[in-house]
């Protein structure tokens, strides 16, 4: 089992990705915006991939990865918007999403880190 960080500002959206990615066997934490997605980052046990949207009030998706850098875990980077599907990141995700796209790319990006799915 993964834990997985979802760090979106829309509560059904939040809720919606954490019913999913439970069910398909997944540990998930989600945070309410980019501050508090930084808060529990910067806290033990470091997740084992992000699902990050990109628009979000204060600090937005884009402004997380900066601060992160390149010792982060795998993203899944979530928007709407294409420009921001050019952002550095291996998983982009375009909303609206299914919930079988979800879970692929989270999967992706926990195959890629080495992190294991098995529950």
């Amino acid at each position: 089992m993964a834990l997985v960080l979802v760090i979106d500002d829309e509560p059904d959206v939040r809720l919606l990705a954490t019913i999913v990615l439970s069910r398909a066997g997944h540990e998930v934490e989600a945070a309410v915006d980019g501050f508090a997605g930084l808060e529990r980052l910067a806290q033990p046990p470091r997740p084992d991939v992000v699902v990050l949207d990109v628009r979000m009030p204060g600090l937005d998706g884009l402004g997380v990865l900066a601060a992160l850098g390149p010792d982060r875990p795998p993203i899944v980077l979530v928007t709407g918007d294409s420009a921001a599907l050019q952002a550095e990141v291996e998983w982009t995700l375009a909303k609206p999403y299914r919930p079988d796209e979800l879970v692929a790319a989270v999967e992706a990006a926990l195959g890629s880190s080495g992190s294991s799915t098995e529950p």
